[in-house]
């Protein structure tokens, strides 16, 4: 787990834009409405999620290919995507997909989308070279990979 940013559930994210709505309420005098359309939001929202994933990378974690699709709810944008990633210190590749919620929240004149995991799926691991050290070892090297990738 990490201690500095700990998990963040969907139903928590879902409260916490229903909070920072009614907030607003308090001094809000509308004089117009809005609507985002859906394809507006099916336009950028794909598009920002890669590149939020892809901007993980460091020398030590390659996030590529990530293709979100998303689907709508009257409180929520749910979000799936597959993904690969590479552990070039360790030539080694994984694929998955993971599965979250977005919430939409608004804060004066600003609009936030406050997203959270609900799941995270490793489906394949390929070891790109023979392994130095065995797989029940390199197992427990990746473990604190993956338990970073689910915690973000």
């Amino acid at each position: 787990m990490n201690k500095k940013f700990p998990p963040v559930s969907t139903i928590d994210q879902q409260y916490t834009s229903v909070e920072k709505n009614l907030s607003e309420l308090t001094d809000f005098s509308p004089h117009i409405g809005v609507n985002i359309d859906r394809d507006i939001i099916l336009q950028y929202l794909p598009p920002e999620i890669k590149k939020a994933a892809e901007a993980i990378n460091d020398e030590n974690i390659l996030v590529q290919n990530v293709t979100p699709k998303l689907s709508f709810d009257k409180q929520g944008i749910f979000v799936e995507a597959d993904f690969s990633v590479r552990f070039p210190k360790y030539s080694i590749e994984a694929t998955g997909n993971f599965k979250g919620v977005t919430a939409v929240s608004t804060k004066s004149d600003s609009l936030y989308l406050r997203s959270a995991l609900t799941s995270l799926k490793i489906e394949s691991i390929k070891f790109l070279k023979h392994p130095k050290i065995s797989q029940k070892v390199l197992a427990k090297l990746l473990s604190p990979f993956l338990k970073i990738i689910s915690t973000m």
